[in-house]
């Protein structure tokens, strides 16, 4: 296994890896990683066919492996030694999959699934209310709702709308990217490659909130995904609010987790005890 920055990387081998692997998820594409990361290296074989994505931030001059918004995790390929090559190293990221360290929750749908009593009294409402469901591969429309809708609601989105916006741009210009609107309304924006459906976010309009739209339009897209033999993939969430909601259209429990490890020297490690405290 060779460390390879992203410039020493051959783009193309790396994308055809992730896209072969039956396991792998989005988090690991390179356009996603672009659009994303500060900085991005990974640990690699020669032949392509093991690796691990390493994101990566320098703050006074000393680097930490971490978590980028918008990723909600690293994965392993294959077989890869991260343990051994972290040792020395300081890291704060998620890990696909459950290893030491604190578990946290995803949600997914991978073949049949069971829905709520809820969830059904939501998509009758829906179906009540005649909003129609469009597929497109055009985000701008519920990009606009998104600002309108949460950024107010969610005071940290607000600062990370041009990274979700650069995301959307690089997900559409590789050719994954997959949009379920109800016009004028809002939907949601969810990426489709060979094997999966995920949803990276979405808002609809009060009035059609109330009225079962964002049920509605997550359905439509769950429906999507199964129909074409694919994993339907929530994004995950640790919100006992948002996870209820996935749970209600189906989606069941997946683990993985949060592991960090600190080796900073000792005048970083005061510098960084009273950012902390002082935010």
């Amino acid at each position: 296994m060779k460390l390879k920055s992203r410039e020493e990387l051959d783009i193309h081998r790396w994308d055809e890896m992730i896209k072969k692997d039956p396991e792998s998820s989005f988090f690991s594409y390179s356009w996603y990683l672009d659009s994303v990361a500060e900085n991005w290296e990974v640990l690699v074989d020669e032949n392509y066919e093991n690796g691990m994505v390493l994101p990566y931030f320098y703050r006074l001059g000393i680097k930490t492996y971490y978590i980028p918004v918008f990723l909600q995790y690293v994965e392993v390929i294959g077989k890869v030694d991260w343990r051994g090559f972290l040792d020395d190293k300081s890291f704060n990221f998620y890990l696909k999959g459950e290893h030491e360290g604190k578990r946290r929750k995803t949600q997914k749908i991978f073949s049949e699934r069971t829905i709520s009593k809820q969830a059904v009294r939501m998509l009758k409402k829906a179906e009540k209310s005649g909003c129609l469901i469009e597929q497109t591969e055009s985000y701008t429309d519920v990009l606009k709702i998104i600002k309108e809708e949460l950024t107010d609601k969610l005071p940290e989105l607000k600062t990370k709308m041009n990274t979700l916006q650069k995301l959307f741009q690089s997900a559409q210009k590789a050719g994954f990217l997959k949009v379920f609107e109800i016009k004028g309304k809002g939907g949601i924006v969810c990426l489709e490659d060979n094997k999966q459906v995920l949803y990276l976010k979405g808002a609809v309009v009060e009035d059609c909130k109330r009225n079962g739209g964002m049920y509605n339009v997550m359905n439509e897209a769950i429906e999507y995904a199964l129909g074409k033999g694919k994993v339907f993939d929530f994004g995950g969430s640790n919100i006992e609010g948002v996870r209820r909601f996935n749970l209600n259209l189906g989606g069941e429990d997946v683990f993985y987790t949060h592991v960090i490890q600190e080796k900073y020297p000792v005048w970083y490690s005061w510098i960084k005890k009273l950012k902390d405290k002082l935010s």
